[in-house]
């Protein structure tokens, strides 16, 4: 009994120690052989701070999940590398505007190439951030995704979402 006390309380500490160095409760769950709801409660009666949910980070996973996923990497290997589900790389990349490659790239239409350049070039002529995904058939939000990666041009913030990305203020 006293051998199983001393496996928890190292689990225990090991959980608090991730959490604090930025993991998350599913990739600590992972590691630990933990479910989610286990590593939250071990971790609310050590009486860590709880980051709250939807933080900063999300912005910063979803910028890294979709220049993975740009790159060629499948939406599994996205997951793999950010520590996520490939529901949650889903998720991410539909909220940056990111359509989905077909799995056999038979189905439906393809996935248009993109490119900074592209972006670039069209920005170049005035076209407001939201008419550049019309035409190149993405959402806004990977337009200006690409407009950061871009050598700084002078924007015009797009009229929908003022540029964050965020429609219907």
């Amino acid at each position: 009994m006293k051998a199983e006390n001393n496996g928890k309380a190292a689990r225990t500490r090991q959980a608090v120690k991730l959490y604090e160095a930025g993991l998350g409760t599913y990739q600590i769950g992972q590691k630990l052989g933990l479910s989610q709801p286990t590593v939250w409660r071990i971790l609310r009666l050590q009486g860590v701070e709880m980051r709250p949910k939807g933080r900063p980070k999300d912005e910063e996973r979803s910028n890294e999940a979709a220049r993975l996923y740009l790159s060629g990497l499948t939406m599994e290997k996205v997951g793999d590398q950010l520590g996520i589900t490939r529901q949650r790389v889903q998720q991410l990349l539909s909220g940056m505007g990111v359509l989905a490659r077909s799995p056999t790239g038979r189905h439906g239409v393809p996935r248009p190439d993109v490119t900074i350049e592209k972006v670039v070039e069209l920005r170049r002529q005035g076209l407001p951030v939201h008419k550049i995904g019309m035409i190149l058939g993405c959402g806004h939000r990977l337009v200006m995704l690409r407009l950061k990666e871009a050598p700084p041009i002078e924007l015009v913030p797009c009229p929908h979402c003022g540029g964050s990305g965020r429609v219907g203020r």
